[in-house]
C-alpha cells in the first residue's frame, strides 16, 4: 500500500458491506490465524471503527494491523456485527452528549502538540506564549493543586470498612481516592 489514503479506500464501506469488500480489495485469507489477532480486544477495534472519528487507516495502524490485515478482520460476518452493534449505540440519541464530548477531546488532543509548540517559539510575543501555557495547564487538569481532604469538600471518593472485632471493639478504616479533574462547560463555551 502506498499510503493512508489507500489504506482508507480499500476498508472503505467494509463494516457495513453485507458480504465481501470493495471491487478493487483482494480477497482475504481463509483464516485469521494471523498472530496480530492473538490477544488483541475486538470490541475496542470495533468501536473505533464505528465511531469514525479517526480515518480507518489511522484505526487500523494504531492496533498494529497492515491493510491487508484490517481487510481480513473487517471481512469477518462477527466482526461486522460488532461494528454495527458498537455504530447504532454511539450514533444513538442516548449518546449524544458522549459523542460531542468525544469529538471535543480528540480535537484537543490533535491540537496539543500545536499548543506546546507554541508555549515553546521564543519568536511569538510572551504573552501569547503564556495564554498557551494557561490554556494547556487547564486542559491537563494541572492548572490547581489538588483540594486537600476536609478543604472546601471532598476531594475525592472516601470509602470506609468497619469491622467488628466483638464485645464491643469496631475497627474503622477509611480512605479517600482522589477525584480526576474533568471540566465540562454545559453551553459548550469551554474545554
Amino acid at each position: 500500500m502506498s499510503g493512508d489514503n489507500d489504506l482508507d479506500r480499500l476498508l472503505d464501506g467494509l463494516p457495513d458491506a453485507p458480504m465481501g469488500g470493495p471491487a478493487d480489495a483482494p480477497p482475504p485469507p481463509a483464516s485469521m490465524s494471523d498472530p496480530v489477532f492473538d490477544g488483541m480486544d475486538m470490541l475496542v477495534v470495533a468501536r473505533d471503527f464505528a465511531r469514525g472519528i479517526h480515518p480507518k487507516a489511522v484505526v487500523a495502524t494504531r492496533h498494529g494491523m497492515t491493510p491487508e490485515q484490517a481487510i481480513l478482520l473487517c471481512s469477518q460476518p462477527v466482526f461486522r456485527r460488532m461494528v454495527q452493534r458498537e455504530r447504532a449505540v454511539w450514533e444513538g440519541s442516548d449518546n449524544a452528549g458522549e459523542r460531542a464530548r468525544q469529538y471535543h477531546r480528540e480535537g484537543q488532543a490533535m491540537v496539543a502538540s500545536e499548543i506546546v509548540g507554541m508555549v515553546l517559539d521564543d519568536k511569538l510575543p510572551a504573552a501569547l506564549r503564556l495564554d498557551a501555557a494557561k490554556f494547556s495547564a487547564k486542559v491537563a487538569g494541572i492548572d490547581a493543586p489538588p483540594k486537600q481532604p476536609g478543604a472546601d469538600g471532598p476531594a475525592g471518593t472516601s470509602f470506609s470498612v468497619s469491622i467488628h472485632l466483638g464485645e464491643g471493639k469496631v475497627e474503622r478504616l477509611t480512605t479517600t481516592v482522589a477525584a480526576p479533574v474533568i471540566e465540562h462547560d454545559e453551553e459548550g463555551d469551554g474545554p
